[in-house]
């Protein structure tokens, strides 16, 4: 485990940075309050394990007499944006101590010290982000992104990453898939060893036209099935176990899902009283034309698992998601509670994303908000553990479009004005952001 002190530490506060994460970090993160306040709340009850399927995650420990008061993770990693290439930063997990959970009436001034304590942690937080994982890009002059999901709803997580820096540039859509019966299909099996390569092949062209992919224990996580058919493989899917304990759930939904489905014949497949298990799904490809092998694969996962819903997760404009919906096989879940969305925040590092273009505007019907959301109050912390120190970056293209601009401006020779260049970085963000977005299940649950 890595310590140091930098500048913008107080006095009596502890940084430390470590691989994969500590016990106390795990205990920390399983007493943590996922959700948006006022709307759905719950514990991961399998965090650890999703914390150990994160490749080349790393995490910041705030610590005071080595308890922590605050934690956010980091997992490095490459992109795809098409044929375009781009390291980046993606940010989950972050969690204040419970001793920053406002209580109280809003004239109390011990509730507003520590609104004010939770604030300063969290600034705290964001400042250490951009020292130790922003610094090896501006050491070696790269170009690079952090970006993060964000509950639509969420608006202290928003504004807090507004504040940072990011900016909200696509909207990703969650569907709740449900049967009450689910069925296998012999045509549906494990993809053995034999198949990965070839998973691997369909799926990135299947994403080639998508943002953000990236390619990350696949077959290590969860398990993965394909659809035969006539000796082909027209289409797959990667099925996680996830297990949530239900902390708050207000509103018409939330006394369906707690008080009154649990309890009644066949609904009671789907919900159990404080607990929410469910499949996660993520990795969907089919051959053009075969769109319903997704929902096929979707109930074979169900049945074998002996779980009645599942989720999954996709951008609000993409086919994948579109074709789902237009379908109208997603279930009984999804007919009375329908979609939630999250936003998909970007925060660019060494190149400028000024241009409201970029930014994504559209106000969707959303309702509740999304899963996908990573921070919340928490408990204690755990015992401390050991880690190891953090890796190097891998480099990143560059562009020339500033070397072309100072050529322009240092010219004398001519009095006519001159038209500036398009900038290069501008507009290969503007393709890149046009595109929908690549999601993992792993990063939103």
């Amino acid at each position: 485990m890595k310590a140091y002190q930098s500048q913008s530490v107080p006095s009596g506060l502890q940084v430390k940075v470590s691989k994969h994460g500590s016990p106390r970090i795990a205990k920390l993160l399983q007493n943590t309050v996922f959700g948006t306040e006022g709307k759905l709340q719950y514990r991961q009850r399998d965090i650890v394990d999703r914390m150990r399927s994160q490749a080349n995650l790393q995490f910041i420990e705030i610590l005071k007499a080595q308890r922590v008061l605050g934690t956010v993770g980091m997992a490095r990693r490459p992109v795809w944006h098409g044929d375009d290439y781009m390291n980046t930063l993606y940010v989950r997990y972050l969690s204040i101590a419970r001793q920053f959970k406002r209580k109280g009436g809003a004239s109390n001034p011990k509730r507003a010290r520590t609104s004010d304590k939770k604030g300063q942690l969290r600034e705290l937080i964001g400042n250490e982000i951009t020292h130790h994982f922003e610094a090896p890009f501006h050491d070696r002059d790269l170009k690079g992104a952090f970006y993060a999901y964000v509950e639509s709803a969420n608006s202290n997580s928003r504004n807090l990453c507004l504040s940072m820096g990011f900016k909200p540039v696509r909207k990703v859509e969650t569907l709740l898939f449900s049967r009450f019966n689910p069925k296998q299909n012999k045509k549906i099996q494990n993809a053995g060893l034999q198949a990965q390569d070839e998973i691997k092949k369909q799926l990135k062209e299947f994403y080639k036209d998508y943002s953000f992919y990236f390619e990350d224990r696949i077959f290590n996580t969860g398990f993965y099935l394909i659809y035969h058919d006539k000796g082909e493989i027209i289409g797959g899917i990667r099925a996680v176990p996830v297990h949530w304990q239900l902390v708050a759930y207000p509103g018409f939904e939330g006394w369906l899902m707690r008080d009154f489905l649990p309890f009644l014949p066949f609904t009671n497949r789907l919900f159990e009283p404080n607990a929410f298990k469910f499949l996660a799904f993520d990795n969907a490809w089919h051959k053009p034309g075969k769109e319903h092998v997704i929902p096929e694969l979707m109930s074979h996962c169900c049945s074998l698992f002996e779980i009645n819903v599942g989720m999954i997760w996709g951008d609000a404009r993409s086919g994948l998601i579109n074709n789902l919906k237009a379908g109208a096989q997603l279930g009984f879940l999804n007919s009375v509670i329908g979609s939630v969305y999250a936003d998909l925040m970007v925060r660019p590092i060494n190149f400028d994303l000024s241009d409201p273009t970029l930014v994504e505007t559209e106000v969707l019907d959303s309702g509740d908000s999304g899963d996908s959301g990573d921070s919340g109050d928490s408990g204690d912390s755990g015992d401390s553990g050991d880690s190891g120190d953090s890796g190097e970056e891998s480099d990143l293209n560059e562009s020339e479009d500033q070397e072309t601009l100072r050529k322009d401006e240092d010219s004398e020779e001519s009095e006519e004005e001159i038209t500036p260049p398009t900038n290069e970085e501008l507009e290969r963000w503007k393709k890149v952001l046009n595109r929908p977005v690549y999601v993992s299940a792993l990063d939103m649950t």
